[in-house]
């Protein structure tokens, strides 16, 4: 699942420079700086959609058994790339 967002952020990148790959930028400091603030939309917006789909089911009382412990690299990726998102 993807928000519309994401979609929306992806479909931009790709018009402006090509075809996008997430392995390309691990971080902010190795992302160009006229890509920065779409990227930080791309990897922000899919890594809040996969936390939140982990974390749905305990509002629920539903206790999955994963442990939020493996998604670690999922709030490294929000915490990383937030500063750059494009802030109104």
């Amino acid at each position: 699942m993807t928000s519309s967002r994401h979609r929306q952020a992806l479909a931009q990148y790709e018009d402006r420079f090509g075809s996008y790959s997430g392995e390309k930028y691990i971080s902010p400091s190795e992302c160009p700086e006229d890509r920065r603030a779409l990227v930080a939309e791309i990897e922000v917006s899919a890594a809040a959609v996969l936390i939140a789909d982990h974390l749905a089911p305990y509002a629920e009382g539903i206790y999955p058994e994963r442990s939020a412990e493996k998604l670690e690299h999922l709030y490294s990726r929000v915490r990383n790339w937030d500063p750059h998102l494009p802030r109104k």
